[in-house]
């Protein structure tokens, strides 16, 4: 991951190249918060591709949700919710009443990848390269507020 402010150029802080899990992104987040460097986080973009079209969609959009949300802190999220024809792209665009936002795209039978980007007011997070596996996606027990209303929009 990199950090973009104002007055520097594109700064290594968490390079993360090749293959990760769910939890190895979240850890980095977490560390990345807490330098306080990026400032209040506003904004997430997470655009995640991987080869099978999953069955378990649903589960891969929510890991993505909790991604985002780390970083987001979400109250009482807004969602909108398209998904392609082919059922192969899906977007989720969620706003918060204090105007936070997070897009995440998900693109099935693609070429693996994940792309992640972190706006604050004080600097921009960037993953770099690298691909987190769906597959590493655990069952959470923390429950979210944002939870059921996500699982409506999607139709579930």
């Amino acid at each position: 991951m990199s950090l973009e402010t104002s007055a520097e150029a594109v700064q290594p802080i968490f390079p993360i190249a090749g293959r990760m899990t769910v939890s190895e992104l979240g850890n980095s987040i977490r560390t990345i918060l807490d330098t306080s460097q990026l400032g209040t986080p506003v904004n997430v973009r997470l655009h995640w591709e991987f080869s099978e079209l999953a069955s378990f969609l649903q589960t891969v959009l929510t890991a993505a949700v909790e991604l985002a949300d780390l970083a987001l802190q979400l109250e009482e999220p807004v969602w909108r919710l398209r998904r392609q024809e082919s059922g192969r792209t899906l977007n989720l665009l969620g706003s918060d009443r204090r105007g936070r936002t997070l897009m995440i795209t998900l693109v099935a039978e693609a070429k693996p990848q994940t792309a992640l980007t972190i706006f604050g007011n004080h600097g921009i997070v960037r993953l770099n390269e690298g691909w987190v596996d769906p597959n590493s996606i655990t069952e959470t027990t923390k429950e979210h507020s944002w939870a059921a209303d996500l699982q409506s929009t999607f139709g579930g």
